[in-house]
């Protein structure tokens, strides 16, 4: 009966591992178990939360910069279209170099379109009237007066009480040239017999009135000249080899003489010239010409002109 009972034994006392060392084992190693756990998840939940906020700022910046970039098309497109339509008016004079009585062509581009304004002659004031046409373009041909001074002489393009570009003519004294003249029987009016003869065109004459005798027995044919007609500002007449007497001056448009004056001109008289008022019927950019006749209705017409502002 002891035999039996010790064999039963055995298995129990066969083990050297002690109870409290096994339970121990067993609590050390759930901690390692459960460690890694609880060190895992707080790394797992804090790398999501910081990357939300990048995508908003940009977000927030996309409109901005799309803003920016439309002021800045605008602002570009703004430039481009002032310069085409405010290109600075060119002016253009030919010829450039002329002898006086002659005439040149005016040119100007870049007009506002439809525009009422000015080609202005210096050092004397002569104006021709103008109208640009729907692309900004002028055209016009201006007489250079025969009794302009030689030299360098200002031409300018103006409109709405402004001139806005400038360009230089250089004008040379008359040459020679052959016309009829009375014969030196015939007094110093017209009215004798012409006989064509060679002689030279006096120079550039001083704007006063003289009184000197010509040279020669003979005087050339008288003829007048009109630089132009301003509305506002009158016009002048000038007169060239009357030798003397009255006459009338009239402006005379659509065939209907106006009367503007008269002026009287010493005997011997080879220039003269006078100022007079516009007479108040002239219309605005209609064409006229100046007319002088005597008490005999001996008359001498100058240019046709166009009546400016």
């Amino acid at each position: 009966v002891a035999v039996g009972a010790t064999m039963v034994m055995a298995p129990q006392v066969a083990s050297t591992v002690p109870i409290g060392a096994a339970i121990g084992a067993a609590a050390v190693a759930e901690r390692v178990l459960a460690e890694p756990e609880a060190e895992v998840a707080p790394m797992a939940t804090a790398y999501p939360s910081p990357p939300p906020v990048p995508p908003k700022r940009r977000r927030r910046s996309a409109p901005l910069f799309i803003a920016l970039g439309l002021i800045l098309l605008l602002a570009t497109g703004g430039v481009i279209a002032w310069s085409v339509f405010n290109k600075p008016v060119t002016l253009s004079v030919t010829p450039n170099t002329v002898v006086a009585g002659d005439t040149v062509v005016v040119s100007a581009s870049h007009v506002p379109p439809n525009t009422v304004g000015e080609i202005q002659l210096w050092s004397i004031e002569r104006t021709v009237a103008f109208r640009s046409d729907s692309s900004g373009n002028v055209s016009v041909t201006l007489d250079i007066p025969r009794f302009l001074d030689p030299g360098d002489h200002l031409i300018k393009v103006c409109w709405r009480g402004t001139c806005h570009a400038t360009e230089t003519i250089h004008v040379i004294a008359p040459v020679a040239f052959t016309t009829a003249t009375p014969s030196p029987s015939s007094s110093a009016l017209p009215g004798g017999s012409p006989t064509p003869t060679t002689h030279a065109t006096p120079t550039a004459t001083p704007r006063s009135t003289t009184t000197s005798t010509p040279t020669s027995a003979t005087t050339p044919t008288p003829y007048i000249t009109n630089p132009g007609i301003s509305k506002l500002h009158g016009f002048y007449v000038a007169f060239h080899y009357f030798g003397g007497g009255d006459w009338k001056v009239s402006v005379v448009q659509l065939g209907t003489p106006y009367g503007a004056g008269t002026i009287s001109i010493p005997t011997g008289n080879t220039y003269d010239y006078l100022y007079f008022n516009t007479p108040t019927a002239i219309l605005v950019l209609q064409k006229v010409y100046v007319i002088a006749c005597n008490s005999s209705a001996k008359c001498y017409e100058a240019p046709v002109v166009t009546v400016g502002a």
